[in-house]
């Protein structure tokens, strides 16, 4: 599954935000009063508090449809009133902790152009630490243990673009130039999703790398970008907290080397690519 070539790194990628996020069977037990002794737990680095909707479960299947009980069992003792999202976040809002009953998550978002800190030497370590505090919480508190049955891992790049909407091919080698039809109208904008089904080591489906392309605008100036969105989702690789780990290990791969294969090498030279 994995490759012996050196994962690609660029000195400055047009990385905006990461996010890890595991689904878990939900806690049963877990009622608004949980969100206030976890708060505890976490405001220490995560000091700031937002309520956000519950996030529905997703699975990736072959297929992509959603076996029985998938919804109904994260709505079990939920049905009046749905618990909230929790979001703890950091002092300097680069980080957030987000917290439901079925699922934690980790987000790293670029906030006035400071650097992204990077997968392995901050991001990984960072996610462990506090999805092994969360699970350790439930645990000491009698309400079960994490059982994790998805886990998600996506990047999220604002690429540059000079001008307008329609230099795609400048950027993304799948998109070609002789797409023309300036004779007959002009581009507007361009939306890709692409996805690819990922297998493990014994050929079973595993889950799946998604891939999606859309014009925006930056917020700042109004200037065109293109966003560029990577996330591979599936079942964990073992039933515990480090099949949660080699997961988003192996998903953090996949994610880089197809960016760097479907980026532009004149791309790659404005980023500073490393290796």
């Amino acid at each position: 599954m994995l490759i012996n070539d050196p994962i690609p790194s660029f000195k400055s990628p047009p990385l905006n935000e990461v996010v890890l996020n595991v689904q878990y069977d939900a806690i049963e037990k877990f009622n608004i009063a949980t969100y206030g002794l976890l708060w505890e737990k976490f405001k220490t680095d995560f000091p700031n508090v937002e309520q956000q909707m519950p996030l529905e479960p997703q699975f990736e299947r072959i297929g992509g449809r959603h076996a029985p009980g998938d919804f109904l069992r994260f709505r079990i003792g939920q049905l009046v009133t749905p618990l909230p999202r929790a979001w703890f976040i950091s002092e300097n809002n680069q980080e957030i902790i987000q917290i439901q009953p079925d699922r934690f998550i980790m987000n790293w978002r670029r906030m006035n152009g400071d650097a992204y800190p990077r997968y392995d030497e901050h991001m990984r370590d960072g996610f462990l630490r506090n999805l092994e505090l969360l699970d350790n919480f439930y645990q000491e508190n009698g309400l079960g243990k994490i059982q994790p049955n998805q886990c998600e891992i996506s990047y999220i790049n604002h690429i540059d673009v000079s001008g307008t909407h329609e230099n795609l091919s400048k950027i993304f080698t799948g998109w070609s130039n002789q797409y023309d039809l300036s004779d007959i109208a002009d581009i507007e904008h361009i939306d890709l999703n692409i996805n690819h089904i990922i297998k493990d080591n014994a050929g079973e489906f595993l889950g799946r790398l998604n891939i999606k392309i859309m014009p925006a605008f930056k917020e700042t100036d109004d200037s065109p970008i293109f966003l560029m969105e990577l996330t591979v989702r599936g079942r964990p690789l073992g039933n515990d907290l480090k099949g949660v780990i080699n997961f988003m290990d192996l998903g953090r791969e996949k994610i880089v080397r197809a960016f760097t294969k479907i980026t532009s090498s004149e791309m790659h030279d404005i980023w500073e690519r490393e290796r």
